[in-house]
């Protein structure tokens, strides 16, 4: 089987997006002090990319006008390869795009090493790829 069955093939293109669009993420939740011990569901954001919107906990989040331009782009890039509007993860060390439906991620690092915690999965369950200093796709190992 192919490791990367879906993936953003033109992720270059739109780097600069995902990357205003996770320090955006980034920043939000760090002003939040959120606990992670206590809080798992508050580590999870989604995007509505038809409104150009970032929702958490049901509540708009009111984006500057480039990060909402940000997020009409990512729109765009997951059009162009199929894959439907990622759910935005927060954890410790990264932010990861995750596109339901699929086995596929994509993974901003904050120190650009590869992430260790990767939720129920293991570092050796999983397929890393560096794609940018940051930047990681994954997808999981068939078992």
């Amino acid at each position: 089987m192919q490791r990367w069955p879906s993936m953003l093939d033109n992720f270059e293109t739109y780097k600069d997006d995902y990357t205003s669009v996770a320090e955006y993420c980034r920043e939000y939740f760090e002003e939040q002090n959120i606990n992670f011990e206590e809080a798992k569901k508050y580590r999870t954001i989604q995007i509505k990319v038809r409104d150009r919107l970032i929702t958490y906990e049901g509540e708009e989040l009111q984006l500057p006008n480039k990060i909402k331009k940000n997020v009409a782009n990512l729109r765009q890039s997951v059009s162009e390869n199929s894959l439907p509007t990622p759910t935005i993860i927060y954890e410790k060390n990264h932010i990861r795009f995750a596109f339901e439906m699929t086995p596929y991620a994509l993974i901003y690092s904050y120190t650009g090493k590869i992430p260790t915690d990767w939720g129920n999965s293991q570092k050796s369950d999983i397929f890393v790829k560096r794609i940018d200093r940051h930047w990681y796709h994954i997808t999981p190992k068939d078992k």
